[in-house]
């Protein structure tokens, strides 16, 4: 199953990644992600947002099953997850 966490850690917000065995940027995972830094940016407490993966790998990139399914293209897709990434406060 794919997901992420969220954890807080004083002012550090950490939200992992753990879709097994790689990682893989499925949509529930890229949600997760976009959830977590939401999350992140509306509480005043976290100066800092990091974004690690499980296990063995932080990503191996796109999931290939969703390729045939249209769910790549499934909002947030991964070029919304990277504007989001991207515009986020510094």
């Amino acid at each position: 199953m794919s997901s992420t966490t969220y954890a807080q850690h004083g002012s550090t917000a950490v939200i992992t990644l753990a879709n097994p065995p790689v990682n893989s940027l499925s949509h529930g995972v890229r949600v997760g992600i976009v959830a977590g830094i939401d999350r992140a940016i509306g509480d005043p407490m976290v100066k800092v947002i990091v974004l690690i993966g499980t296990e063995r790998a932080f990503s191996g990139g796109a999931d290939i099953h969703e390729f045939s399914t249209g769910m790549s293209r499934a909002e947030p897709n991964l070029p919304t997850v990277i504007r989001i990434l991207e515009d986020s406060p510094e």
